[in-house]
């Protein structure tokens, strides 16, 4: 009893003098609610939250209860404060309501966004989107198939026509192509154009590109090989080793770097 007693008068005098001190955790609170939008098919989408709490904080998003996880078709971020859904071309599919929850280890709160991606109208009452044609400065083929060596330059246009608003997204193989630096994508005078400047071997695939309006959408899609590999004389010269095979006979062209 007597030790129970001096633990007591010693926490009310380092109570007393201030040395202890409280530290109450405080559940999540949001600050900013995502907004509700209305898009047309193609769209970027972002829905985003701000919000307080005690960490560790978790956050997920859920569409149909459902959570949504990072993907070819969309990404979920978070840092301490805020949390990030972002819908790369927004499908009718896609329309609902999408919900943010957000936990810590004193309490949990959610908050809700509903999207809604507008279906097409009648073509009588807007124009169909058309694509008219696409083509590469390699080879002025329509969508045929390309091919350049290591280090050139390819491009693919897709020019279109439709009524306004038209939305252009880029495509390789299976994956929308977002913000990369070795990748130029422009926009104008109804000219979609793709441009790789220095082509490398990672850049050879399937090339598809998806424009949209609110009446209808379309696509059309061009592969680009790219050939070569690098081999340095022993001299110091640097080639691009290109193999082609012509009548069962086999030749080896070199272009040099340096």
């Amino acid at each position: 009893m007597c030790t129970k007693k001096i633990l007591l008068e010693g926490f009310l005098a380092s109570l007393k003098k201030g040395l202890v001190c409280f530290c109450l955790s405080e559940p999540p609170c949001i600050l900013e609610k995502p907004e509700s939008m209305n898009v047309l098919p193609g769209s970027k989408v972002q829905f985003s939250v701000l919000f307080s709490g005690t960490p560790p904080l978790t956050t997920k998003w859920f569409k149909n209860k459902k959570e949504i996880l990072s993907g070819a078709d969309c990404s979920v971020s978070k840092d301490n404060t805020s949390s990030t859904l972002e819908l790369f071309f927004a499908k009718t599919v896609d329309s609902g309501d999408y919900v943010c929850e957000i936990k810590n280890d004193v309490g949990a709160t959610s908050c809700q966004a509903t999207l809604f991606v507008k279906g097409y109208q009648s073509l009588c009452e807007t124009e169909f989107l058309s694509v008219c044609q696409a083509i590469s400065d390699i080879k002025h083929s329509g969508i045929e198939s390309t091919a350049t060596v290591l280090g050139k330059m390819a491009e693919f246009q897709c020019i279109v026509k439709g009524s306004p608003t038209l939305s252009v997204q880029w495509k390789k193989d299976e994956n929308w192509i977002l913000e990369d630096p070795k990748i130029q994508k422009t926009f104008e005078n109804n000219v979609a154009t793709l441009r790789i400047p220095a082509c490398e071997a990672i850049h050879s695939g399937k090339y598809t590109c998806h424009v949209v309006n609110e009446a209808g959408q379309d696509k059309c899609f061009a592969s680009l090989t790219v050939e070569g590999n690098l081999y340095q004389h022993p001299g110091g010269n640097i080639f691009h080793i290109i193999h082609t095979y012509q009548a069962g006979t086999i030749s080896v062209k070199c272009n040099a770097l340096s």
